[in-house]
C-alpha cells in the first residue's frame, strides 16, 4: 500500500494539465480516482513539512542538501523501496562571495553600511 500511495504521489506531483492533454479520454476517470486518492491520502505535504522544519534551506552541494537528500533516501526506504542508490550529478553554479556596501552623500564621506 506504502508503494501505491508513493506512486500516487508521484503522479500527482506531475502537471496534471500534461497528463490530460496526453492522456486517452478513457482514462480521465482512472485520472480523476488516482488525483481523488492522492488529495485523501497523501503525505507529501507532512513529508514536506518535516524536511522544511527540520533541514531548513539547501542549497544543491550544501551540508543541508546533503541531509536532504539522506532524508529522501530513508524516506523511499520506509515505504518499502529496497533497490535505491545515490546518482551522481554535476551542477554549475556562482556564489557572489563577500561584498562592502558603503553609502553617503559624496566619495568622500561613505559610511559602510552593517549586513544583518
Amino acid at each position: 500500500m506504502k508503494k501505491i500511495r508513493f506512486l500516487l504521489l508521484l503522479i500527482s506531483i506531475v502537471n496534471t494539465n500534461l497528463l490530460w492533454g496526453q492522456a486517452k479520454p478513457e482514462w480521465n476517470d482512472l485520472f480523476a480516482k488516482i488525483n481523488q486518492e492522492v488529495l485523501t491520502h497523501s503525505n507529501a505535504y507532512n513529508s514536506l513539512k518535516i524536511a522544511s522544519k527540520t533541514i531548513g534551506h539547501r542549497t544543491t552541494g550544501s551540508v543541508n542538501g546533503h541531509k536532504a537528500e539522506s532524508y529522501t533516501f530513508n524516506l523511499l526506504k520506509s515505504y518499502g523501496f529496497t533497490s535505491l542508490r545515490f546518482q551522481p550529478f554535476e551542477v554549475e553554479s556562482w556564489s557572489r562571495g563577500n561584498i562592502l556596501v558603503k553609502i553617503g552623500s559624496d566619495i568622500n564621506n561613505l559610511k559602510p553600511i552593517k549586513r544583518s
